[in-house]
């Protein structure tokens, strides 16, 4: 029964309560004992073509949809992640020890692979294109309403980018003469985002 109360209903997921007492297990972990520093990421996940589809081939065919991202979300991410299904057409992943910035830049890359992948939807094939936003604990804040406050921003800034058109192709690179983590975090959109560090690639 306690497990039921943990699920999506519909994907079969985790639900945004089980999603943010996760989270707040992990801050308490982190208050409790100071020199494990565990380290945590959110990506915050919409999908960009629910509506058009929800319109066009209806609810049930939406549902479907909403089922077949989570099984690939599911498939992208290590069993020691989490996924869950935040409402609507949004997604959150925990990703557990994700240390650098490199390991979460490189599961978002994972996800995108899977995820973007054409979907065959009540015998027609429909995209899918996700945005997504990131935030770091504890460099990005260190309580789950300001982390999800900052994946959420991130994630409308990389729709807003795409809705616009100006979607890029490669790696947006930081400005000359600044090669630091927090230059390359402040420069680097998800929607933008196509390469990455071999040697740092996100296993599941």
């Amino acid at each position: 029964m306690e497990h039921n109360l943990r699920i999506d209903k519909l994907t079969a997921v985790f639900n945004r309560e089980s999603l943010l007492a996760q989270i707040r297990f992990l801050k308490r972990r982190a208050n409790q004992d100071p020199l494990e520093k565990p380290q945590f990421a959110l990506l915050f996940i919409d999908l960009d073509e629910f509506k058009s589809i929800n319109d066009r081939y209806g609810h049930d065919a939406g549902d479907q949809f909403l089922i077949t991202v989570a099984a690939r979300l599911k498939t992208a991410v290590r069993t020691t992640d989490v996924v869950a299904r935040y409402g609507g057409d949004e997604f959150v992943i925990l990703l557990k020890d994700a240390g650098a910035f490199s390991d979460v830049t490189a599961a978002e890359e994972k996800i995108r692979s899977i995820v973007e992948a054409p979907m065959a939807l009540q015998q027609h094939i429909v995209n899918v294109g996700v945005s997504i936003g990131w935030a770091m604990f504890p460099q990005d804040g260190r309580d789950a309403d300001t982390l999800m406050k900052v994946a959420d921003s991130r994630m409308f800034d990389s729709k807003k980018r795409t809705q616009g058109g100006g979607a890029l192709t490669g790696c947006i690179a930081p400005p000359p003469h600044d090669t630091t983590e927090n230059a390359a975090r402040k420069h680097l959109n998800f929607t933008y985002f196509r390469e990455y560090d071999e040697k740092s690639a996100y296993h599941p």
